[in-house]
């Protein structure tokens, strides 16, 4: 992995912390024209971070390495951090690699070895300072193999394409993956090959969210400017969409609404963390011109590439005890949205999404996990579809389920409801497999073989369903990352292709459903 933000993006690298930011500049480099300004660090640990994922392999030693600048008045204290994950464990497992004093107006090289040890799988590499909170560059940042091998990586390209299968062609699905650093970090370009050869769409894993896209220090330091309307930063952004561009790809946004990471800044008065919360009046002015500007960006610059928006993600919650009763019938999560303007929050965002739709084309959707397993959440997205008379397109079904649960019949009930339930009927919904994935916790043979039947299972479901689908996405390309890993503690290998980004019995399962072998 190297960063040197020669052509003008952040590459990949993201600022830790809710109010930090961090952009290219050619003001200071290390290799001309260009290095990554950080700034507005609220606590010493804020500072630029970037995914190695699991793609490290065990007993393998790696090089980190960057080059910083600051101009404070004296000598900082620098250090490059790993946080690893452990199988089993919880948490991270903080290691500081290598701490170093760097005086001013100086670029100074930080460099350090770190030996992969069995049962680690997840690496978030950052700098940062201690204990100063101080503006500083970055550039040519580097993680690379210094001893160990690793094994081939090339794509299969006789395969046929999932994307070409002749059930999905025929239905004119978009065929898509959630792809995040992982993918675009890849300096052999194995992972971008197979993303391209495979799949026609693929939606931004992390960095569309609104904690990235917010821009705290210019909303800040022009309140009168900001206080209604939020100052944004595409930065992270515009290179997942060039990308699909120049691969003449489509993309999926998610999501302009999401209660985990939107930043509780943006909920408070003057932005102020110490301050209340804003009132409705004022956060639905928020609410509507971050939807109106985000969605303006996407539709002038990049017009037609987007073919579905969430708009609202996870918004409903049957197991909150604080939104029972008559003033929340449809349980709508306790989060900052229902607080600052109420229960009819999702009403209002899909208002103002349809007011500031322009591609004729684009599919405004919720999404939601355990719809196609919970009947009894399925119900009350539908209630409240039917109650607010809803400005939806459609219906995101996320898909994360078991080797064996929920039944394949259940699935089907609940994908049919979306389109015969009384509470929706007639309003022609359509249906995204959203991000789809199946728990599978070793490698054998033999639970390989009951992935694959299981993929072919669903697929199969999908395509004969009484639905209007428009797509399917998995969520993650390959076994080498998925959130599984990370949040089961423990590795997974849910997907159709392994670490090495060869087909695996779940690839030929989908082929098989889809009219591909």
């Amino acid at each position: 992995m190297f960063a040197d933000f020669d052509d003008g993006s952040c590459q990949g690298i993201e600022s830790g912390g809710q109010r930090s930011r961090a952009k290219v500049t050619g003001k200071f480099y290390h290799s001309p024209p260009n290095s990554l300004h950080v700034y507005s660090r609220m606590e010493d640990w804020n500072g630029p971070v970037w995914n190695a994922g699991s793609y490290l392999l065990p007993g393998n030693t790696y090089t980190y390495s960057a080059w910083v600048y600051h101009e404070e008045n004296s000598s900082v204290s620098f250090r490059l951090v790993m946080t690893v994950n452990q199988f089993g464990g919880s948490g991270g497992d903080w290691n500081q690699l290598i701490t170093k004093n760097v005086p001013r107006s100086t670029w100074t090289e930080l460099k350090a070895d770190y030996t992969v040890k069995t049962g680690e799988f997840f690496f978030r590499p950052s700098l940062s300072t201690w204990p100063s909170t101080c503006e500083f560059y970055a550039d040519d940042i580097k993680i690379v193999l210094k001893s160990g091998t690793i094994p081939s990586s090339d794509i299969q390209t006789s395969l046929m394409s999932v994307k070409d299968a002749p059930k999905f062609v025929q239905k004119d699905l978009l065929i898509g993956i959630g792809a995040g650093n992982t993918v675009f970090q890849d300096t052999t370009g194995n992972r971008q090959a197979l993303l391209v050869k495979h799949f026609n769409s693929f939606a931004i894993e992390n960095s569309f969210k609104p904690v990235y896209i917010l821009d705290y220090p210019a909303s800040k330091a022009n309140m009168g400017v900001h206080n209604e309307r939020v100052a944004l930063d595409f930065t992270l952004v515009i290179p997942y969409y060039d990308f699909a561009l120049k691969n003449n790809m489509k993309m999926s946004a998610q999501a302009l609404l999401w209660f985990m990471l939107t930043p509780d800044w943006f909920f408070r008065v003057n932005y102020d963390p110490s301050q209340p919360l804003a009132g409705r009046d004022l956060m639905l002015k928020r609410m509507e011109n971050f939807i109106k500007d985000v969605m303006t960006w996407s539709q002038t610059n990049y017009p037609g590439m987007v073919k579905m928006w969430v708009v609202c993600n996870e918004s409903f919650d049957p197991n909150d005890s604080v939104n029972t009763g008559t003033t929340n019938p449809y349980r709508v999560r306790n989060d900052n949205w229902y607080k600052t303007v109420g229960v009819d929050y999702v009403a209002k965002a899909f208002e103002f999404a349809q007011k500031y739709k322009t591609d004729s084309d684009l599919d405004l959707v919720y999404n939601d996990y355990n719809m196609e397993s919970n009947a009894t959440k399925l119900g009350y997205v539908l209630s409240y579809i039917q109650a607010y008379d809803l400005q939806l397109d459609g219906i995101g079904y996320q898909l994360h389920t078991q080797l064996s649960s929920p039944a394949i019949s259940t699935i089907k009930a609940n994908l049919e409801l979306s389109k015969n339930d009384n509470r929706v009927k007639g309003r022609n919904l359509v249906v995204y497999i959203s991000e789809m994935d199946v728990q599978a916790n070793n490698n054998s043979t033999a639970t390989q073989n009951t992935l694959g039947n299981r993929y072919r299972d669903l697929i199969d479901t999908f395509l004969t369903a009484d639905i209007r689908l428009k797509g399917i996405s998995w969520w993650c390309l390959n076994d080498g990352y998925t959130w599984l890993t990370s949040n089961n503690s423990q590795q997974m290998f849910p997907l159709m292709f392994d670490i090495n980004n060869q087909a695996k019995p779940a690839y030929y399962g989908v082929m098989q459903a889809a009219g591909g072998l």
